[in-house]
């Protein structure tokens, strides 16, 4: 039972058949439309998918616009960055000029704690200019700078980023201080609100 203004009220009834021969009534599928969204709403900590509802169309219960223009997200928590699972950046510090550390030892360590769910590196290199000394002069060249990090994504319900620093640090890894990947300072669409 749906109520008069529930946007799945219209849809046609459809009787289905599960795999043990009893006939289970539902709704059809919604069919998301083209959504035309010409507002860009940058994420805040303190954002509710309610308030934004109410914020873009005065009405709280309309939420669900925002989430059918933004598809590419699992679950409107997702969307804004509310869910359990979480993301971090670990740069690893070693030498400039070689790999600090082989992978599969460090993916062990990581991979091996409770709530990781997965564990990817990250490796650039970029062009500065650096002081050397070239006999008794301090002259000014271009080198390639490497660096690489660990991409880890973790149950927040079960350990903690800091967590993760520490079980590296404790098995001899020279590392930075850990940096949470979030949704925040990341953009919305908001569709237009409908004509009335």
């Amino acid at each position: 039972m749906f109520s008069k203004i529930s946007r799945y009220r219209k849809l046609v009834d459809v009787v289905t058949e599960d795999p043990r021969g009893r006939e289970l009534a539902s709704k059809a599928l919604r069919i998301i439309d083209d959504v035309e969204g010409v507002i860009e709403h940058t994420i805040e900590e303190s954002d509710r998918l309610d308030h934004l509802g109410y914020k873009y169309y005065k009405q709280s219960r309309h939420w669900w616009r925002i989430c059918d223009a933004n598809v590419e997200h699992f679950s409107p928590l997702e969307m804004l960055g509310k869910t359990p699972l979480k993301t971090c950046q670990i740069a690893l510090r070693g030498d400039e000029d070689v790999h600090p550390y082989p992978w599969n030892p460090l993916k062990a360590v990581i991979t091996a704690m409770l709530g990781v769910e997965d564990v990817q590196s990250q490796e650039s290199t970029q062009r500065v200019q650096v002081n050397r000394s070239v006999g008794s002069e301090t002259v000014l060249v271009e080198a390639d700078e490497f660096s690489r990090a660990v991409i880890v994504r973790y149950n927040s319900h079960l350990v903690t980023h800091m967590e993760i620093a520490d079980e590296l640090r404790a098995h001899g890894y020279s590392i930075a201080e850990p940096m949470l990947i979030g949704r925040i300072g990341k953009t919305l669409v908001i569709p237009r609100a409908p004509s009335v």
